[in-house]
């Protein structure tokens, strides 16, 4: 699924924002970030390509979610897009992702997917952070 949301904010600002709110999430500091972090039987990894692009992979014992932050600069402010990709090892699971790939239940997951791009947006623009 993608979805993406313009933000009145230079890269760099963005970029530094998703870093906080991961490592807000992680309750790390922005340096930990590319540490795997294990909970249970879920392990979240965070791999940074700085400006351009955040992927955050989380895996468990049968299944692996992998969402994408990407980063590009477009009229004064800065693109920001999320792919979500979803895998499993289990017939059953894969089968639930094509469901929800499905063009009714994918708006509603892709309205999620707006709203957690747009809270982010409201969260950089409200600071007062600019181009």
């Amino acid at each position: 699924m993608h979805t993406s949301v313009l933000i009145n904010a230079s890269q760099a600002v963005v970029y530094a924002a998703l870093e906080h709110l991961f490592a807000q999430a992680f309750n790390c500091s922005p340096a930990q970030l590319d540490l795997p972090v294990t909970v249970g039987d879920r392990t979240q990894t965070l791999v940074r390509q700085p400006m351009d692009q955040v992927t955050l992979t989380t895996q468990t014992a049968t299944d692996t979610n992998t969402a994408i932050y990407a980063l590009t600069a477009e009229d004064g402010g800065t693109r920001l897009s999320l792919d979500e990709v979803a895998t499993s090892t289990q017939w059953s699971r894969r089968l639930n992702y094509v469901v929800f790939s499905l063009p009714l239940i994918d708006r509603v997951a892709k309205k999620q997917l707006r709203l957690r791009l747009d809270r982010i947006k409201h969260s950089i623009e409200s600071t007062g952070a600019s181009c």
